[in-house]
């Protein structure tokens, strides 16, 4: 009976931990997104923060760690610029590459929309909403 009890708290306390990982994960990540979603200069004072208090940087280490936190901020936005970018080319030319298997009132509704609408993203992500064109239900 007791060996029971400990296998069923050994999994209760193993799932726990799984469970934690996996979630702080997703927090974190959510957290970083959106931090680079509201541009470099929020990623920069997110990071100089979490530097300063983390490492207790003095105030002379602060404006050196500082340029180099900027630099990393500014090739991460131009990085996720340029994913967007290659995202949209790539969503672009699916939507011609299925334009040829719709029928006429698919085509319509195709040209009626965005490229963007269609990007996967984030949950949380703003962006352009995900209303569709009318469908005529014929």
């Amino acid at each position: 009976m007791k060996t029971k009890i400990w296998l069923a708290l050994a999994i209760v306390c193993a799932s726990g931990l799984s469970i934690g990982f996996f979630v702080g994960h997703q927090f974190e990540h959510h957290h970083m997104h959106r931090l680079m979603s509201r541009g470099p200069e929020h990623f920069e004072q997110e990071l100089m923060t979490r530097l300063t208090k983390g490492l207790v940087l003095s105030e002379t280490q602060i404006p050196l760690v500082r340029e180099k936190v900027k630099a990393v901020a500014l090739v991460s936005e131009q990085s996720c610029r340029e994913q967007k970018t290659i995202m949209r080319e790539k969503m672009t030319n699916l939507l011609k590459d299925i334009r040829p298997l719709l029928s006429e009132n698919q085509q319509r509704i195709l040209d009626e929309l965005d490229v963007d609408v269609l990007r996967p993203r984030h949950r949380d992500a703003t962006g352009p909403s995900t209303n569709y064109p009318p469908t005529d239900s014929r």
